[in-house]
């Protein structure tokens, strides 16, 4: 079998092991257990799964992973997602300030920084 192939029948066991509706919710945990996967493979499949396309929700309460069931769900999740994205970007903005600062010191005026580079992307 195929790493590619491993990686599918992984998504798509973890992807049976998470249910619709928040009162159906597994956390990663029981999922790992019933897949066989250790907790960061769980993790990792499970972003895959989010990023292609599929509305799994987590809980902050601790209760787990579900398919989103309503509109509510999904701006509760939403709102979550974001509040933690905002939080990444005031967490690193003084390290950007301190690559600035120190690229500026060590380059020649035409070259351009590795953070530009980031930027343009």
């Amino acid at each position: 079998m195929s790493n590619e192939e491993m990686i599918e029948r992984q998504r798509a066991a973890v992807l049976c092991c998470i249910r619709t509706g928040k009162d159906m919710a597994n956390t990663r945990h029981w999922i790992a257990m019933h897949t066989g996967l250790n907790d960061r493979v769980v993790r990792n499949r499970i972003e895959e799964l989010r990023n292609e396309g599929h509305l799994i929700c987590n809980t902050q309460n601790g209760r787990g992973y579900y398919i989103a069931e309503d509109i509510e769900d999904i701006k509760a999740q939403y709102k979550q997602d974001c509040a933690r994205a905002m939080s990444i970007l005031r967490r690193i903005k003084p390290f950007r300030h301190a690559l600035r600062e120190l690229e500026a010191e060590e380059r020649d005026e035409d070259q351009i920084t590795m953070l530009e580079l980031l930027e343009e992307e």
